[in-house]
C-alpha cells in the first residue's frame, strides 16, 4: 500500500513538472514571435508596429557602435530612421532564433543598398550583406534589452571603404 502511495505522488510530481515545461515552452515560442514581429516591423518601416514590441524604457547595447546610445524605445526608432536614410531598402534577415527563459538569441544579416549618407560617410551606392548576432531580453511580451553586434570591417569592405583609401601624401612631401 505504501509503495502505491509513493508511486502515485511521484507520478503527480512528474505531471506537475511537465505542465511547467509546457508553459515555459509556450513562453519561449511567444518570445520568439515577438522578436520576429519587431524584425518584420523594421523591414516594413512600420514604426508604430515596432513600438508594440519594444518596452518604453528599452535599452540597446552594441560594441560595434559604442558612440550610439539607445536608452528608450524612441531612441531606437530614431536610430532605425537613420538606418532607413542610409539604406532605404534595408532588411533584417533572421536565420536562427533560440529561446531560453526570457532570452531570445538570433543570428542573421542586415542587407541593403547604401544610397544615403551614413553619418559623415556619403552614399556609395553599394550593397551590403552583413551578418549580425544578438540577444534580446523580454518582460511581459516586450523586448526590454538587446545586445547586438556585427563585423564593421566586413560591412565597410562591402561598401568599398576598407581598407581606407591611400592618404594623399603630396601635401606632406611639399609638392
Amino acid at each position: 500500500m505504501r509503495m502505491k502511495w509513493i508511486t502515485g505522488i511521484a507520478f503527480l510530481c512528474l505531471v506537475v513538472a511537465c505542465m511547467g515545461c509546457d508553459q515555459q515552452a509556450k513562453l519561449e515560442e511567444a518570445n520568439k514571435a515577438v522578436v520576429m514581429g519587431v524584425a518584420e516591423a523594421m523591414n516594413n518601416l512600420d514604426y508604430d508596429k515596432m513600438s508594440e514590441f519594444l518596452a518604453e524604457d528599452y535599452i540597446r547595447h552594441c560594441q560595434a557602435t559604442p558612440e550610439v546610445t539607445v536608452k528608450s524605445r524612441d531612441d531606437f526608432i530614431a536610430l532605425m530612421k537613420g538606418f532607413e536614410g542610409a539604406f532605404p531598402d534595408g532588411r533584417v534577415r533572421i536565420d536562427m532564433l533560440i529561446a531560453e527563459g526570457d532570452l531570445v538569441a538570433l543570428w542573421g544579416s542586415y542587407l541593403g543598398t547604401h544610397t544615403g549618407p551614413m553619418g559623415d560617410i556619403p552614399a556609395t551606392g553599394k550593397k551590403i550583406d552583413s551578418e549580425m548576432g544578438g540577444v534580446h531580453r523580454l518582460e511581459n511580451g516586450k523586448i526590454v534589452e538587446t545586445w547586438v553586434t556585427w563585423d564593421n570591417l566586413t560591412m565597410l569592405s562591402q561598401l568599398g571603404l576598407y581598407p581606407p583609401p591611400a592618404a594623399d601624401t603630396t601635401m606632406s612631401e611639399g609638392k
